[in-house]
């Protein structure tokens, strides 16, 4: 069976997955990057606006799995 998922939800899928003891091939789809990468001092000071669409989806995720963990599904 394959597990397609968006790549910020693999871990908590899998280990929903893993739960229940389905066995599984897991295809991460939906992959996030920025062609906007600039190293420098300016850079670390003031971060780009998307710096925080990134962090949203983050804490998101991570208020996920710990409702998932609270909630037994994982």
């Amino acid at each position: 069976m394959a597990l397609i998922t968006s790549a910020q939800h693999m871990y908590r899928s899998k280990k929903c997955f893993d739960k229940v003891g389905v066995k599984y091939v897991p295809v991460a789809a939906n992959f996030t990057s920025s062609s906007y990468r600039r190293y420098n001092w300016e850079s670390f000071l003031i971060p780009h606006t998307s710096t925080f669409d990134s962090w949203n989806a983050l804490i998101q995720e991570w208020i996920g799995i710990v409702a998932y963990k609270f909630t037994g599904k994982i």
